[in-house]
């Protein structure tokens, strides 16, 4: 059987899988338990140590699953651009998608923020 329902898709054939958008909060499931995604926001004084170090510091946003693998980020420069990276948007000319986990993710709960807080920024910053 297989379902689309919305942004969200429903698959069991000989197990079952869901997908969601992102946004959702939801991650891809096997047969045993749905991956939970957290959210952080955390502050970056030091510098990039590249050509756009004049950006200054960075606040960066993370959406990732219980494995600490980012789906999502987005760095904010206190004198440059906003940065967002996807899975439809790896990398471009000024950075790419974190490729290593945040770990161990236990000791990101100090910068953790709601999936609104997240959902806002990813939307909303310029």
């Amino acid at each position: 059987m297989h379902w689309t329902l919305s942004a969200m898709e429903i698959s069991l054939e000989t197990g079952y899988s869901l997908r969601g958008e992102p946004s959702l909060g939801v991650q891809e499931i096997g047969h045993t338990a749905l991956m939970a995604t957290h959210y952080y926001r955390r502050p970056w004084n030091e510098s990039r140590g590249d050509q756009y170090s004049s950006w200054g510091p960075a606040t960066y946003y993370f959406e990732v699953g219980d494995d600490g693998r980012p789906s999502r980020q987005i760095e904010v420069y206190d004198s440059g651009p906003t940065l967002r990276y996807d899975p439809g948007h790896v990398e471009d000319e000024f950075g790419l998608l974190a490729q290593e986990p945040l770990a161990p993710l236990d000791e990101w709960q100090l910068w953790a923020v709601t999936e609104a807080e997240f959902g806002q920024a990813w939307h909303d910053l310029p």
